[in-house]
């Protein structure tokens, strides 16, 4: 499970990390958001999951599958508390 990509393009960044490492899911694509704003929920997810134990199994932004729901619940966190004016609930 990866949290985010905050920066280049979406979906070409996912083509790399499927082949990469094997990422064979993605659960929600948000695009053309303003700038800041990715790397402000990847950040808050990253952060939050360190607060909570959460270790990553590679690197320092790749977790376990089970965590998948978590960090859903933490980016849809951020974005309600940050911002609300977005659309971030549909994978584009």
């Amino acid at each position: 499970m990866k949290p985010g990509i905050s920066s280049g393009d979406g979906r070409g960044r996912l083509d790399t990390h499927r082949v990469t490492h094997g990422i064979d899911r993605t659960r929600r694509l948000v695009t053309g958001l303003p700038v800041g704003v990715a790397r402000s929920v990847e950040g808050h997810v990253l952060d939050r999951l360190a607060l909570e134990g959460v270790r990553p199994v590679r690197g320092y932004e790749y977790f376990g599958a089970e965590h998948a729901d978590r960090v859903m619940a933490l980016a849809d966190e951020r974005f309600t508390e940050n911002f609300p004016e977005l659309r971030w609930d549909v994978t584009a």
